[in-house]
């Protein structure tokens, strides 16, 4: 008896703390990030969330796919910085995007946290997309804020980025 009372008291505890988090989303925005995530995420609540890709991303919508995605890499190199991570996978975005161009550096913070942020474009096939990329190195990890649209929808949605940023929290 007990236990089936301890074990009611718990799912209500945690069904009280899945809507506490639904909860706390700024108002106009929804919880983009999973539970498992150790930060979250808000975005515009007419945005749709997508988890299909196996990290936290979000898009404006079917005929608009301009989106924001935050990923998470583990390291074991204590010494690893946001301009290091960039250095070395930039590369990887120059095999996808070619050369990557108007790249502009700057400080930032992420959570709370000092980060880097760099603005670039790069080309896909026929294909011309703007970034804004923030990293932020905290506890071991890369957390990378991304978000992505072509040129022509990039400034469109600066300002809703923006207010994404701003919102970011560290659990």
């Amino acid at each position: 008896m007990k236990r089936t009372a301890a074990l009611i008291i718990l799912a209500a505890v945690l069904a009280l703390a899945g809507c506490g988090a639904k909860q706390n989303a700024p108002t106009g925005m929804i919880l983009a990030s999973g539970d498992v995530a150790d930060y979250s995420l808000f975005v515009p609540a007419n945005w749709t969330v997508d988890m299909s890709t196996g990290m936290t991303s979000a898009y404006v919508s079917e005929k608009d796919r301009s989106n924001v995605s935050v990923t998470r890499y583990a390291f074991s190199d204590e010494s690893m910085t946001a301009e290091k991570y960039w250095e070395t996978y930039s590369a990887q975005y120059e095999d996808i995007f070619g050369e990557l161009t108007d790249v502009k550096v700057s400080d930032t913070k992420l959570g709370g946290y000092d980060a880097k942020q760099y603005e670039f474009t790069g080309k896909n096939g026929d294909s011309v997309y703007r970034f804004l990329q923030i990293i932020c190195v905290r506890n071991g990890a890369a957390y990378v804020f991304t978000f992505t649209a072509t040129p022509e929808k990039y400034e469109e949605h600066t300002e809703k980025v923006g207010v994404i940023i701003s919102e970011f929290l560290f659990r």
